[in-house]
């Protein structure tokens, strides 16, 4: 979703024109997406079956052999990447780079202590360039720093659940440590927020976008509170989001400001 974070910051939001062609970005992105995880989930199979859920995916459960998600994965990146080119050449460039962040990741960046969270926070930029390129309106810097900020955090406070299962580790949860998570999922936290504070200020919209702040901030406080004392038994940042309904609330607040701002500016 966040392919939409351009149309939306951008002034666009009332453009059916533009609003088709982000639509089109999302299926693109979903499809791409979805091959890239088909894709990991291969790599990584025998050690989602150490895992108290990820044994339960597909693959790991045996349900899906891995020569049929790697011919799946083959054809979901072939649309993806067409859709993307029909969109425009800008559009499949981005895209392209999508794909090339995470297959550095998915087959040597994941094994790699901090680089592995850093690609994810790359990845989501990528996923802003391409929300842009569809739309044909430049990517805010502000906006790409806040989400490649957001990413880690969220990346790091993963790590740090993980770091505590134990069981079915990643490679690189070897060169972690609680204190090194707690420290960077603090700056990242911090980081996060005095961007998209910084942020706001320089929307389209004028200073009344900064009234969506309060939201944020409680959104990444709450979630630090769970993440304290989360036991790693869950599949990442989507889970909490799904079961959490503070984090829900959170959320759905900062799109109404988000929306009413947007609509009440002339």
């Amino acid at each position: 979703a966040v392919v939409f974070a351009p149309l939306v910051f951008s002034g666009h939001l009332l453009v059916a024109g533009d609003v088709g062609d982000s639509l089109l970005a999302f299926v693109a992105l979903c499809l791409i997406s979805s091959g890239i995880y088909l894709a990991n989930d291969v790599q990584d199979y025998e050690e989602d079956r150490l895992h108290p859920t990820k044994r339960l995916r597909p693959i790991a459960s045996g349900r899906v052999s891995p020569r049929s998600a790697n011919v799946a994965s083959l054809i979901l990146l072939s649309l993806g990447l067409l859709l993307a080119y029909v969109l425009g050449h800008l559009v499949f460039l981005a895209a392209l780079s999508f794909v090339v962040v995470n297959a550095w990741y998915t087959f040597y960046g994941k094994r790699i202590a901090i680089l592995d969270v850093m690609l994810i926070g790359a990845s989501f930029v990528a996923r802003v360039l391409v929300g842009a390129a569809a739309i044909g309106v430049p990517a805010s810097a502000w906006l790409l720093l806040t989400l490649f900020s957001l990413a880690t955090y969220l990346g790091f406070s993963k790590r740090a659940s993980e770091l505590r299962l134990g069981a079915g580790a990643r490679a690189s949860l070897s060169d972690y440590t609680p204190a090194f998570l707690d420290h960077a999922r603090s700056a990242g936290l911090a980081v996060t927020l005095a961007l998209y504070t910084l942020y706001t200020f320089d929307s389209p919209y004028g200073s009344m976008m900064a009234l969506t702040v309060p939201f944020v901030f409680f959104g990444l406080l709450r979630y630090q509170a769970i993440v304290d004392r989360d036991d790693g038994a869950n599949d990442g940042p989507s889970d909490h989001i799904y079961k959490d309904r503070q984090l829900q609330l959170a959320v759905i607040a900062w799109g109404l400001v988000v929306v009413a701002v947007i609509l009440l500016t002339p």
